[in-house]
């Protein structure tokens, strides 16, 4: 990953795409970070949602850390490149939004497909905006992403604070455009994983 800064924003860059978000976003490293001073990353939940925040009485952790996401910007409108976020207990997304179909998608297609979060809804994922959904094999979907998933929220749900980065990997942009997803979650108490789960159908 190489970054350029400028004053309002930072330019990330993987697999060749250039995304661009609005403020620094954390690196993977062990240990968690803040994002930097005067950021304009909204904490999870988002203020301008009905969902009040947990504080550490109501979630059993002892952390006082508070959750953000951050969605890159979608290639060509439509194409997510990725999401970076600080995940902690009590975050809790939403379902895909049948209204968006990311690229590829067919309703009735076999093997069958799916409107795959790249952060998953247990995680905190939005199924509201496209830039965190893609065109995924279901069974890779409810399959190995899904444990990956899995082992991510069981770390968060024992008080660990975990940064996760989750980006699409492309092979062209043609019908069915994402290869796989590579998830890398780093907790502050030694959780790591690091996976690229190829979107293989069955």
């Amino acid at each position: 990953m190489s970054r350029s800064l400028t004053p309002s924003r930072i330019v990330l860059e993987r697999n060749g795409v250039e995304r661009t978000v609005a403020a620094a976003v954390v690196e993977m490293e062990v240990g968690v970070r803040d994002p930097e001073p005067g950021s304009s990353i909204l904490p999870w939940p988002d203020p301008n949602q009905d969902i009040p925040a947990l504080d550490t009485d109501e979630d059993g952790c002892t952390s006082p850390d508070v959750g953000w996401i951050v969605y890159g910007e979608p290639r060509d409108r439509d194409y997510a490149v990725g999401v970076d976020a600080k995940l902690v207990k009590g975050m809790w997304g939403t379902p895909a939004n049948p209204a968006i179909v990311p690229p590829g998608y067919l309703p009735n297609q076999r093997p069958r497909l799916a409107r795959g979060h790249l952060l998953a809804r247990q995680l905190g994922g939005s199924g509201d905006t496209i830039a965190n959904l893609v065109t995924l094999y279901q069974s890779m979907n409810q399959g190995p992403l899904l444990r990956d998933e899995d082992v991510i929220r069981a770390a968060i749900d024992s008080c660990e604070v975990v940064n996760v980065s989750s980006i699409p990997n492309y092979q062209g942009s043609g019908s069915f455009p994402v290869k796989s997803v590579t998830i890398t979650a780093i907790g502050n108490c030694g959780f790591f994983l690091q996976d690229t789960t190829p979107n293989l159908g069955e």
